[in-house]
């Protein structure tokens, strides 16, 4: 648990300084490491699991927006929470109600993308869907998926992560299902961008870790 270790860390995530942030998943902690640094510093949690907004349980993802905002998922906690640079404990943004399927609720959060617009795009794991929350918004909007987990092209199961493209087009990783799935905007179902032929150890292929 030094500052130059981690504990299963579990993402990613840069600033426009070069800086490089880690969720630290067991140590309940976000790392930044500045570019040369021999540790990091706690940006993020670091007073062991628990629910206040000085801690976290098992950071999951991160996004680091262009003010340099972090945005931190938390598994164990249902929620995603918001911490300004320098700040002692962070603020809620989405869920924190608990684990659950309805709009002002999450269940097991993963992947984060922080969009200019201010909005966050969650990947909502446990209710296999892609979800928007907009800062100061008491519930999210769906994006992507039908809160069923499912192999069609309008459902997915257990997304781990997800990013923008240039057209605004989501690009989801469907975990369960093995696939990277594209996501125009406004769609209501995706098309196969990569995968999608089970696991495997091919190049045309995924692996089922987590």
């Amino acid at each position: 648990s030094g500052l130059h270790q981690f504990d299963e860390p579990r993402s990613l995530a840069l600033d426009s300084a070069g800086a490089l942030y880690v969720a630290d998943l067991w140590n309940h902690r976000v790392v930044k490491w500045a570019p040369g640094s021999s540790e990091g510093e706690v940006v993020a949690g670091g007073n062991k699991a628990g629910r206040g907004l000085h801690q976290l349980n098992w950071p999951y993802g991160i996004a680091v927006d262009s003010r340099g905002v972090l945005f931190v998922s938390e598994r164990l906690n249902h929620r995603v929470t918001r911490w300004e640079p320098g700040a002692k404990e962070g603020t809620l943004f989405a869920g924190g109600h608990g684990e659950g399927s309805e709009l002002y609720q999450l269940c097991g959060p993963s992947g984060l993308f922080a969009e200019d617009t201010g909005a966050v795009l969650v990947a909502d794991s446990g209710n296999h869907r892609i979800v928007r929350w907009w800062p100061g918004a008491t519930e999210g909007e769906i994006v992507a998926g039908t809160e069923e987990s499912g192999y069609a092209l309008n459902q997915l199961s257990w997304p781990s992560a997800v990013s923008v493209d240039k057209t605004d087009a989501l690009l989801i990783a469907d975990h369960l299902n093995h696939r990277v799935l594209r996501w125009p905007k406004g769609a209501k179902c995706g098309e196969v961008f990569a995968g999608n032929k089970g696991v495997g150890e091919e190049l045309d292929h995924f692996g089922s870790g987590f």
